[in-house]
């Protein structure tokens, strides 16, 4: 009985280490694919810049961790799906970098 479990409590601990090991490179490449179809939700870790040209829909609570950083040019525009659940929070230690000008300003809206 002893073996089994010890053999057991192994793969256990082998599966966690596999999928742990994983999940940050994922989770970069998931947020990226939302980002790059101008979609604006989860949780950015790594710095991101996005491209004036679009309009991104905020869908979601869309979350700049620790060591994350979103880059917003001139002239980009950023529309929120109804409800309370659609935000842009910035933790501790992650920044945002709003680069609107009178010209160009970026506009953060509500979907109409």
């Amino acid at each position: 009985m002893k073996k089994y479990f010890m053999n057991l409590m192994v793969v256990v601990v082998a599966t966690t280490l596999l999928f742990s090991s994983c999940e940050e490179k994922e989770v970069k490449e998931q947020i990226d694919i939302l980002i790059e179809t101008g979609v604006l939700r989860g949780n950015l870790t790594h710095d991101v810049t996005l491209d004036a040209n679009k309009t991104y829909a905020l869908a979601g609570a869309f979350i700049v961790e620790k060591g994350g950083s979103i880059t917003i040019p001139a002239g980009t525009k950023i529309v929120a799906e109804e409800g309370f659940g659609n935000y842009i929070l910035v933790a501790q230690g992650g920044k945002i970098f709003v680069n609107g000008t009178a010209e160009k300003p970026v506009k953060m809206v509500g979907k109409t």
